[in-house]
């Protein structure tokens, strides 16, 4: 479960990634904020395709 969200206020493009994950019936959720190019790198090697900013 890999949601965006995009804040254009600023001028600069942040995306923020958040992933869930279930360990022993526990759920985690871990917070990426990270710049486009670091996020593209991320999405390219975890082998979810392309991110796409709008």
């Amino acid at each position: 479960d890999v949601r965006r969200f995009i804040d254009n206020r600023k001028g600069d493009v942040e995306v923020v990634l958040y992933f869930e994950e279930e360990k022993e019936g526990v759920k985690y959720q871990n917070k990426i904020n990270a710049s486009n190019d670091v996020v593209q790198e991320l999405v390219e090697k975890l082998g979810m395709g392309n991110v796409i900013i709008q």
